[in-house]
Formats: C-alpha cells, structure tokens, sequence
C-alpha cells in the first residue's frame, strides 16, 4: 500500500530567521538542509505520548506534531496545507537547492 504525508505549514517548527531567510531567497525551508532534525513517524495513539517524551527536561521543546500519514488516494506522495488553507504538493527534489557547507 502507498501512502501520502499530508504536512501543517503552520506546526513545522522553523526558526523566524530560517523562515525569513526562505522568504526573501523564495525557496521551500522544508527543502533545506537540517542537520540535527528528526522526522519521526507514530500512529494516532502513540503520537502525543511520542511527543510529550521528545520535549521532555533537556530534551527538544520544540518537538512537535506536523502532519499525519494517510492511504494514498492521489499520485502525490507528500502535501503541504499552506497557512493560508490552500494545498499543495511537495515535489520531491533534484539536485542542490543551497551548495553544502560542511
């Protein structure tokens, strides 16, 4: 079975420079490189335990719940709903959005 990742724009935690920085270089933060992040996939009745773990003392506060995981009913494999309520998908992506500086 296939599945879709419907993702919240508005619960994906960004930091306001990295959302800023995006903005003004008009490209996608999901797409930007991320070391040190995690995407952790749970079931319904798991995830809030799961995320309440995850923020615990000294852990990541910032953990959060962005979307959920659905059977897939459309040739999308991942959909952004947009903080203005529109949907879109989220090509996959090819080649190098930023050159890596490590």
């Amino acid at each position: 079975m296939e599945f879709t990742v419907l993702l919240e724009e508005a619960l994906v935690p960004f930091s306001p420079p990295v959302r800023a920085l995006a903005e003004i270089l008009g490209i996608e933060p999901l797409y930007l490189p991320s070391e040190g992040e995690a995407v952790i996939v749970a079931s319904p009745d798991a995830a809030a335990g799961v995320v309440e773990q995850l923020r615990g003392p000294g852990r990541c506060p910032e953990a959060s719940a962005i979307g959920v995981v659905r059977p897939r009913k459309a040739e999308a494999a991942a959909i952004l709903k947009t903080v203005s309520g529109g949907y879109r998908v989220l090509e996959s992506l090819t080649g190098e959005l930023l050159p890596r500086i490590c």
